[in-house]
């Protein structure tokens, strides 16, 4: 049996850049294991890889840079093997609690972290991210007590707070849930493939806000009683669905006894439109959307878990993502890094806070015309990868990332760029081992680091970094 039995407290500091910069800000975990040859002994790679893990400061980690290259002989795939090889986890007392201190812009956010009487600090374990009401204890809610059932140990991860579920909400805090996976990444051994999203009541608006803007992050998500907080919901929520087209959604919700908007009035009004919405736009896309839809007064089951929690996070040759701000703009291997002045997401955009207002006066099909807004409001785009060729179309992006783990296409061979039409690059792109460890150091990911890291901006000009 899977028991929650212990509770670490975290503290993890909102960001305004990327993630990146947030792990820079990290100092190494206490328990990282350093491995230090005999002295006149010539280390192993598996050894200088671990040591990397191990130094600080930065200056350290570059020296060893080189040595490690020379170790495996240049080939990206033995530092890759040794990287997903080393164990920087030391064991850890699930009834132990703990605090970890870090700041960022001068704001602290808390969360818990409950490790399972079966975690072994060898063995990746899969993570919940548990989001419920403030007033109600987390250890009653039925789903953390049905995956503490679980055959399989989880870490579950309790904030003391939950994210911003407001789509107005300002850019501080948009990607705060990837900066709780690098600190627990950092301490814990889990499996970032195989991190689960689960919401309740007001956490479930939060959740379904974060599941719309951040799927990439998680293998699936359940939304149990969630209302979309945002404005015009019927015509943007359909714009935003299609962002988890390849994360599993389940939706959980009470399908009203009488037709919405008679006499449903307040969160049942919102929990009962969502449900429609989110129901007709998967049907309409085609979406990975299943629904548990509950009679008034009744409870769901939860023996969907055991299946549905061993889904992993897929990796993808296309990818798609409308958003609003540059947090909200990354999805797999595309980020993007910068808007243009005006944008939803830019200081000196007119769209601030929930001061949106469409006049509809005087157009035949006022909900099409909302809609046409939104969406040219909202940055976006799309990428493919076939073959040797790259696809990027965007809107309202004035610079993309793209961050290639290995294995999306062949670097022996030229591999070709578009971004909107104009072929950016055509050539070799070469992966190198710094790339790889600079990746793997910033977001503690070890299983599927950038070898190469390209910046594309809407000049047409793409420069490797």
């Amino acid at each position: 049996m899977n028991e929650q039995v212990g509770v670490r407290r975290f503290q993890t500091g909102h960001r305004r850049a990327t993630i990146a910069l947030h792990a820079a800000m990290f100092i190494a975990a206490p328990g990282i294991v350093s491995a230090q040859p005999p002295d006149n002994e010539t280390p192993s790679l598996a050894q200088l890889v671990q040591e990397y893990f191990a130094a600080e400061p930065a200056e350290k980690r570059d020296v060893l840079v080189p040595r490690i290259a020379e170790a495996a002989t240049g080939s990206i795939p033995d530092v890759l093997a040794a990287l997903r090889a080393v164990q920087v986890w030391t064991a850890a007392d699930p009834r132990a609690a703990s605090t970890v201190p870090t700041e960022a812009n001068g704001q602290t956010t808390a969360f818990d972290v409950r490790l399972p009487t079966g975690y072994d600090s060898a063995k990746a374990h899969p993570v919940a991210i548990v989001l419920t009401a403030a007033d109600k204890p987390v250890d009653h809610d039925p789903i953390v007590q049905a995956i503490s059932r679980l055959d399989e140990p989880f870490v579950v991860i309790v904030p003391r707070a939950a994210p911003p579920s407001s789509f107005h909400a300002s850019e501080r805090g948009t990607d705060e849930v990837r900066a709780w996976l690098v600190a627990v990444r950092r301490r814990f051994h889990v499996d970032g493939d195989r991190v689960y999203l689960y919401g309740a009541a007001a956490g479930a608006d939060a959740a379904l806000t974060l599941i719309l803007t951040q799927p990439d992050v998680f293998a699936g998500a359940i939304i149990n009683e969630g209302a979309f907080d945002g404005p015009y919901g019927r015509e943007l929520l359909p714009l935003l669905l299609p962002n988890v087209r390849h994360t599993p959604l389940r939706l959980i919700w009470t399908e009203p006894l009488m037709p919405v908007g008679e006499l449903l009035v307040g969160r049942d009004y919102d929990v009962a439109l969502t449900g429609m919405i989110v129901r007709e736009t998967a049907a309409r896309l085609d979406l990975p959307i299943t629904e548990t839809v509950l009679r008034p007064g009744e409870v769901p089951d939860y023996s969907f878990l055991n299946d549905w929690m061993t889904r992993r996070r897929p990796r993808v040759a296309d990818t798609a993502r409308q958003f609003r701000f540059p947090a909200q703009g990354r999805s797999h291997f595309v980020r993007a890094i910068d808007l243009p002045p005006g944008a939803p997401g830019d200081a000196h955009s007119p769209w601030q806070g929930d001061q949106l207002h469409i006049l509809t006066v005087g157009h035949t099909d006022p909900s099409a015309y909302v809609t046409s807004v939104l969406d040219s409001k909202l940055p976006k785009f799309t990428a493919r990868i076939e073959g040797q060729s790259i696809d990027i179309r965007s809107t309202l992006c004035d610079a993309i990332e793209l961050h290639l783990p290995a294995g999306v296409v062949d670097f022996d061979k030229p591999v070709a760029i578009h971004h909107n039409g104009i072929r950016v690059f055509d050539g070799r792109l070469k992966p190198d081992v710094k790339t790889l460890l600079d990746s793997a150091y910033l977001e503690w990911e070890f299983q599927h680091p950038a070898v190469v890291r390209l910046r594309i901006t809407a000049r047409g000009t793409a420069v490797p970094f």
